[in-house]
């Protein structure tokens, strides 16, 4: 695998972050949050469309009043229009000058992917769904609930219908396995999906779950590797790619032909090695017949980075993601990796 390019999306000197990636016909559409910085309540979205070189062609800016718009996704519907989600908290003062705040997940609509319409609200309140996932003719999502720590499956064909299934697929307490978040959902044959999911409680081990259709049972086991923002797609029925940002440990040390990567940054700022426990973004592959991890490519990135989006083509694969180079100037990147074989 080779970094053909990398870009830096400028910034404005505001926090950019969380991004995803896809591509319709000859344009790649990214999007990603943009905000005074990480915790802040004034989040909104950005939207790009680019040529298949990263050139910007135009840009579109999403919000809604008093909400802090956060981790937009973007999803290629049956039609080829644009579905984009994203988890909003909102604050607004009732009757009685009180504060009210709540959080759901809203989505847009695109035929071009430039003029957005705002189509409402779906899933339960205080459920995070962290993306969609299509298979024939439904949406899948897998959606969090931070107080429970449960993570739900959710269906239907279509948001206005969709809903989760009666229990979770995994809690803290039938699986004894705490606050599962960040996730995502693959389909890798008509009967068979997998799951990457991070959990930040207890042993914060990542976990990789398997399900056959309908998908009400899931068998889980820790990953070797603490992920977060994982995003995955499938290569065939026996491998899948992962992006996603990763605790750097012996299991991920660099090849020699892999160090010159540490080396280049959309900055030319990082010339430190990286060292164990840092956090960094890359791409993994995992062998689903013997559940095998294996690390391929880290990608330059230092301090608070990663949440991917990641579009695949016959040579390679297009990839955004978002990193700090320097002290409070976090940016947003896309690069185009080559690759003989993945």
């Amino acid at each position: 695998m080779n970094i053909n390019w990398l870009k830096k999306i400028s910034n404005k000197n505001q926090h950019d972050a969380f991004t995803d990636l896809n591509r319709l016909k000859n344009h790649l559409y990214l999007c990603f949050r943009r905000a005074t910085d990480h915790h802040s309540a004034d989040g909104f979205i950005v939207i790009q469309q680019l040529n298949l070189l990263g050139k910007l062609i135009k840009q579109s800016e999403l919000t809604i009043l008093n909400s802090d718009l956060r981790d937009p996704k973007l999803t290629i519907l049956r039609d080829e229009s644009l579905l984009l989600s994203a988890y909003v908290r909102k604050v607004e003062i009732n009757d009685k000058g009180e504060e009210i705040r709540t959080s759901q997940n809203t989505y847009w609509l695109s035929r071009d992917g430039i003029n957005w319409q705002h189509q409402g609200y779906f899933a339960a309140h205080f459920h995070w769904c962290w993306r969609l996932s299509l298979k024939d003719n439904q949406i899948f999502g897998l959606a969090y609930e931070r107080r429970t720590e449960n993570l739900y499956l959710y269906e239907g064909f279509g948001l206005d219908s969709f809903k989760a299934k009666s229990k979770p697929i995994l809690s803290k307490e039938e699986h004894g396995l705490g606050y599962p978040n960040e996730s995502d959902l693959c389909f890798v044959s008509e009967t068979d999906a997998i799951a990457i999911v991070r959990r930040d409680a207890d042993t914060y081990s990542t976990q990789f779950g398997k399900s056959i259709a309908p998908f009400d049972d899931w068998q889980w086991q820790d990953l070797p590797i603490y992920l977060a923002s994982p995003r995955v797609l499938s290569l065939n029925e026996k491998e899948v790619l992962i992006a996603a940002r990763y605790e750097h440990t012996h299991l991920t040390q660099l090849k020699d032909k892999q160090k010159p990567l540490i080396q280049y940054f959309g900055s030319g700022n990082e010339k430190l090695p990286y060292s164990d426990e840092e956090l960094k973004t890359g791409l993994f592959k995992l062998n689903l017949r013997n559940n095998e991890l294996s690390f391929l490519l880290p990608l330059p990135s230092a301090d608070d980075n990663g949440y991917p989006g990641l579009v695949l083509n016959d040579t390679g694969f297009w990839l955004s993601y978002y990193s700090t180079p320097q002290a409070g100037q976090t940016q947003v990147y896309l690069c185009y990796v080559s690759a003989k074989q993945y």
